[in-house]
């Protein structure tokens, strides 16, 4: 476009503008003023409408007044003779009253004279009783009738609104007292409005309140029911109505009356508005032709001019320059083009040079990008998102080939202690180390990735049965149980891994990945490390879980959980000393549930809190019991989860307890396990002193299984360490479980710590713990797990039947 165009455009805009502005403002200024006029002379009209209403309702309250004070009406409302009625109120007599409705009542507003005067032939009716009830409805004659000028008002009816006056009922010197009323009534019916129409020169309407059609319309005329006045509003652009509300006996609205009128006050003003655009589209016209032609003389040619020099400096690489006469603005123009084209010149290499390098650095991001978008962050694996589209391919494949796919869900069953204990940046390390290892026990086309925290998973494809998704299992899983060193201490990061393997077309990404989870879980439920391969029972176990769960929560209110006691003793002297106390869960259907599969359950749902200091206090109060029954020297040692340990007022509970039941700090014992004290250890540990200070004593339990140090075990006033069954029940079989109970034994004696054995099951374990120095047993040699009951009678029995030390 060019600038002479551009030009024409924005002064012919600008005027445009300008004019439109003008006529805009001015028509609503003037439009405003003459729809004030308009408005102003609808409510004369609609006031002068209701002043013909006004003279109605005087004529007939006139007439009500020279009827109500009259000594003969006066003497007919006490005597009621029939001589009144037969000469004043025939029908010859009420028609040059010009009334359709005549009432007699008492002071208590009861009829007992009322006539209808028709307008047509016929004699006299009774007054109709939709009449009758809506003047009743107004309380009027109800009230007391005083010497004033009585009321007047519309009252509705079915065949159409009517005027009332009621006046009380005098002597003809207007004195009383009154003896009732006279009510004058006039129909407003087609003669009477035509009447008013002709009188004000207005289409006038009245609708009584009642009407459907104004029923129907409530919101339209609430404000002037509520407010009065009039409301005006324009139907069209050739018409307008105005509306005023006239009221009835009691003083309330009863009747809507409205006027309709042509708008000759708005139609002038349009007109006006026409001329007064007509003359400001004439005068921008004249404006902006002034305007083109200095601005063609003075500034355009010579533009146009510049333009053509500088497109010949485009054309021709041999034309240095532009040239342009003059001593202004546009001559200094074509010098400052002149220098920027030489600079231009200069700068088109170095532009060339920078548009090559920025290409390649938005390549390179575009590729960073993507790769961001689909793999993770930390490790540099395919991300949820990429492996599920991996998934839906290689199903897609599936469907073609026949072969089958399999997806192994693997998640770390200590990666939480690990990042707890030896914090983030060793986390990141290890699961980097992780993300390496898997990607070597897979093969170059199948696909690792990390979907977040924990939690991988891999893909295979072309599988000919599931047996070879199992192979890769296990070497992930060997993999894993090599130690990984992580600032410079050797740590253990196995792993679960649950296998999906699908070779039906009709199986989706998602349900692939959902029983891959399902499985998943389903290993760490076994014995974690471990791998199990999906199958449809295992959805059944889900909802069994589910089913324990709920179960769970109802137990302790029940008293579905009860606690066991496995006798402690001492492997030197064969004495009874103790007992541990264990929570097994009574099921009202299934019996004896393991705690194997509802402590883990407890565990995740938080449900191990009130187990647990329920299972503390039974065993406190039981033991209490038990003193008091001969067994002294008697200590009762009890698990503390690490959900309990976690909360900041377990040191409270545990003295609530001790203090309630009445045991001796000195006779209990709260065993816990190595991941406690790597949670937060300055905090156990401080919570673990508290203890120690009332007298209980501290066990941990499981030792050798997690990654408790030297200074961590000084760190803890721990008084036993309690040997894992694992490293006992291969005592006599594996020569190196000996050395590891020998060098727990080691480490408890330098640190002043007693040792307990776990899971003795043999005498040879029982010897063999004896012998390398551990100071108590327990386990399936001595006894099972008893109830309260049993355990009491052995306790009586001095514990005869059970093995003692030799």
């Amino acid at each position: 476009m060019s600038l002479r165009t551009k030009v024409l455009k924005s002064v012919g805009i600008t005027l445009v503008v300008l004019v439109a502005g003008i006529h805009l403002v001015s028509s609503r200024l003037t439009l405003k003023s003459f729809l004030g006029l308009e408005r102003r002379d609808t409510e004369e009209q609609v006031a002068r409408a209701a002043r013909s209403f006004a003279q109605l309702e005087a004529e007939v309250h006139g007439k009500t007044s020279d009827w109500s004070s009259w000594d003969d009406a006066y003497a007919f409302m006490a005597d009621h003779n029939a001589a009144f009625v037969k000469s004043n109120l025939s029908l010859s007599a009420l028609s040059a009253l010009n009334i359709d409705v005549l009432l007699f009542a008492d002071l208590k507003g009861r009829l007992f004279k009322g006539i209808a005067i028709p307008r047509s032939k016929g004699g006299p009716a009774p007054v109709p009783a939709d009449v009758l009830e809506r003047i009743k409805q107004t309380g009027v004659l109800a009230k007391p009738a005083t010497l004033e000028e009585g009321t007047k008002g519309f009252v509705s009816g079915k065949d159409g609104p009517m005027f009332v006056s009621a006046r009380p009922v005098l002597t003809s010197e207007e004195q009383g007292p009154a003896r009732g009323w006279l009510v004058f009534g006039r129909r407003l019916g087609g003669r009477e409005m035509a009447a008013l129409q002709e009188m004000t020169r207005l289409d006038v309407t009245a609708r009584s309140l009642d009407d459907p059609a104004v029923k129907g319309d409530s919101h339209r005329w609430g404000s002037l029911v509520r407010t009065g006045g009039t409301l005006i509003e324009p139907l069209n652009e050739k018409n307008i109505t105005g509306h005023t509300l006239l009221k009835d006996l009691a003083g309330n609205p009863a009747l809507l009356l409205s006027i309709q009128k042509p708008r000759d006050i708005y139609l002038q003003g349009l007109s006006s508005i026409a001329h007064i655009g007509a003359l400001t589209a004439i005068a921008g016209l004249v404006l902006g032709a002034v305007i083109l032609i200095v601005l063609e003389r003075s500034a355009l040619a010579r533009v146009a001019l510049l333009h053509t020099e500088v497109s010949k400096v485009g054309e021709l690489t041999n034309r240095a320059s532009v040239t342009v006469k003059g001593e202004d603005e546009l001559s200094g123009l074509a010098l400052a083009v002149n220098a920027m084209l030489e600079k231009l010149r200069q700068g088109e290499e170095q532009l060339q040079s920078y548009n090559a390098n920025l290409e390649r650095l938005v390549e390179e991001r575009t590729r960073q990008m993507e790769h961001q978008a689909f793999h993770d962050k930390l490790t540099g694996l395919p991300n949820r998102a990429l492996f599920m589209n991996c998934i839906e391919r290689a199903l897609a494949k599936t469907a073609r080939s026949g072969c089958g796919t399999a997806a192994l869900f693997i998640d770390l069953d200590n990666f939480k202690l690990v990042n707890d204990s030896l914090g983030h940046g060793a986390g990141d390390t290890l699961l980097i180390g992780v993300a390496e290892r898997l990607t070597a026990s897979v093969r170059p086309g199948d696909v690792v990735a990390r979907l977040g925290g924990d939690e991988f998973t891999v893909l295979l494809e072309d599988l000919h049965d599931s047996r070879e998704a199992e192979e890769v299992a296990e070497r992930i899983i060997a993999t894993l149980r090599s130690p990984f060193l992580l600032d410079g201490r050797e740590v253990f990061a196995n792993g679960s891994v649950g296998i999906a393997f699908a070779t039906e077309p009709s199986v989706t990404a998602e349900a692939l990945m959902k029983n891959a989870d399902t499985a998943m879980y389903r290993a760490k439920l076994v014995g974690k490390s471990n791998w199990v391969l999906y199958d449809e029972s295992m959805h059944d176990h889900m909802i069994d879980r589910l089913e324990l769960e709920t179960g769970l929560r109802q137990a302790v209110d029940r008293r579905e959980i009860e606690v066991y006691y496995q006798p402690l003793m001492d492997l030197q002297t064969g004495r009874l000393i103790g007992a541990e106390a264990l929570a097994r869960w009574n099921h009202p259907t299934r019996g004896i549930v393991s705690p194997g599969e509802f402590i883990p359950i407890a565990e995740e749902t938080g449900l191990i809190i009130p187990i647990g200091y329920w299972v503390l206090e039974e065993s406190c109060r039981q033991a209490v019991a038990w003193m008091r029954d001969g067994a002294t020297e008697f200590s009762m040692s009890v698990n503390l989860s690490g959900k309990q340990v976690q909360k900041p007022d377990v040191v409270e509970r545990v003295v609530e307890i001790l203090d309630r039941t009445g045991l001796p700090a000195t006779c209990l014992k709260l065993e816990i396990t190595e991941s406690v004290l790597m949670a937060d250890c300055e905090e156990v540990a401080e919570k673990m002193r508290r203890l120690k200070a009332l007298g209980v004593r501290l066990a941990l339990d499981d030792f050798g299984t997690g990654y408790s140090s030297l200074a961590t075990l000084s760190a803890f006033p721990i008084d036993t360490l309690k040997i894992d069954r694992a490293f006992v029940s291969r005592l006599g079989v594996d020569g190196e479980a000996a050395s590891v109970v020998e060098a727990i034994m080691a480490l408890s004696r330098g640190l002043g710590m007693n040792v307990t054995g776990e899971g003795i099951e043999t005498d040879t374990q029982r010897s063999m713990v004896k012998d390398l120095g551990c100071h108590i047993g327990q386990g399936y040699f001595f006894d099972r797990p008893l109830r309260s009951e049993e355990f009491a009678r052995h306790l009586s029995d001095g514990f005869d039947e059970l093995p003692l030390a030799a």
